[in-house]
C-alpha cells in the first residue's frame, strides 16, 4: 500500500506514506540435514524444519524537489531467520533457527545536490536500532542495539572527455542476533575517459583504496565462552577496463520489476 501528497501545487513538497508485507522463504541449502566439516573444530547443519519468516514494514518520508528526503522506518519480522552457533562437546556447531521476533527502528537522511558546478553529490545517513528476541541454542536471546551508516557518492566532470568519481562508506558496530559485527569503512575512486566521439570510454578504477574493509566481530549467547571473528573479504582491487557502445540508446526501454521467480533463484546460495 502507497500513498503519495502533494503539499504544494508544483510538487516540490510531498509527504509519502507506505505499507508492506513480505514472505522470505529459507535459502535451500540452510534446508539441507547434511553435516558440513567446516575444520577439525566446527561443523554446519542445515535445518530441514526451517520456516518462512514474515515482515511487516511501515514507512514515512518527506521529499523536497528530488533533492532533500527524511524518512521513518519501522519493521517487525516474526520467525526471523537467522544462524545460530552453539557449543557441541569439543566442536564448534553452526545452524539456521527461527528467532521469536527482531524489530528494526530507523531514521534516515538522502540528499542529492551539486555543490559547484561540474560535481554531483548523493550522501545517505540512517540511525538504526535493532532489537532480536527468542530461543536460541540452548539460551534465550534479548538483545538490542543502535547504530549508524553512511554512503557518500561524488561525481566530478573534468571537461574534454575526462570524469572522476569519489565514494565511501562507512558501517557502525550493530547487532544481527548472535551476532555483533565490528565497525566496517572502504573508499573507491575512479577515472574515465570518453573516445571515439563518446562512443567508447576507457576507465581506471580502485576498490577499497585503504585496505580498510574487513567482516568481524563477536558471536554471544555461547555459554562459558567467548568468541571473535575476522575475515579479508579481499575486495581491494585495481580495474582497468575499455567498453564500446556499436549501437544507439534504447528509448522508452521496458522496466523489468522482481517476480515470485526472481525471488526464488536468491534462495540458491553458492
Amino acid at each position: 500500500a502507497y500513498f503519495s501528497y502533494k503539499l504544494d501545487s508544483a510538487g516540490h513538497h510531498r509527504v509519502i506514506a507506505s505499507y508492506g508485507r513480505r514472505i522470505d522463504r529459507p535459502n535451500y541449502q540452510d534446508l539441507n540435514p547434511f553435516v558440513v566439516i567446516l575444520d577439525k573444530y566446527s561443523t554446519f547443519q542445515g535445518n530441514p524444519f526451517l520456516k518462512p519468516q514474515y515482515s511487516n514494514n511501515y514507512e514515512l518520508s518527506y521529499n523536497y524537489n528530488n533533492m532533500l528526503s527524511f524518512a521513518l522506518n519501522y519493521s517487525r519480522v516474526a520467525g526471523f531467520q537467522t544462524e545460530n552457533d552453539y557449543q557441541q562437546g569439543n566442536i564448534f556447531a553452526g545452524s539456521f533457527v527461527n528467532l521469536g521476533h527482531a524489530t528494526t527502528r530507523s531514521a534516515s537522511v538522502n540528499v542529492s545536490l551539486s555543490p559547484v558546478k561540474h560535481w554531483n553529490t548523493n550522501a545517505y545517513f540512517e540511525l538504526t536500532n535493532n532489537t532480536y528476541v527468542g530461543q536460541l541454542t540452548p539460551s534465550y536471546l534479548n538483545v538490542s542495539k543502535p547504530f549508524f551508516n553512511a554512503n557518500v557518492n561524488n561525481q566530478f566532470v573534468l571537461g574534454s572527455g575526462w570524469s572522476a568519481e569519489l565514494s565511501g562508506f562507512y558501517n557502525g558496530s550493530r547487532v544481527w542476533a548472535q551476532f555483533i559485527h565490528t565497525p566496517q569503512w572502504s573508499v573507491n575512486t575512479g577515472l574515465q575517459r570518453q573516445i571515439v566521439n563518446n562512443k567508447g570510454a576507457v576507465r581506471l578504477s580502485a576498490r577499497d583504496i585503504f585496505h580498510s574493509y574487513f567482516s568481524g566481530g563477536d558471536i554471544t549467547n555461547i555459554a562459558g565462552l567467548t568468541a571473535h571473528y575476522r575475515n579479508d573479504n579481499a575486495n581491494r582491487s585495481l580495474t582497468l577496463g575499455f567498453s564500446y557502445n556499436f549501437g544507439s540508446t534504447i528509448k522508452n526501454q521496458r522496466k523489468h520489476d522482481t517476480t515470485s521467480a526472481d525471488d526464488e533463484a536468491e534462495r540458491v546460495k553458492n
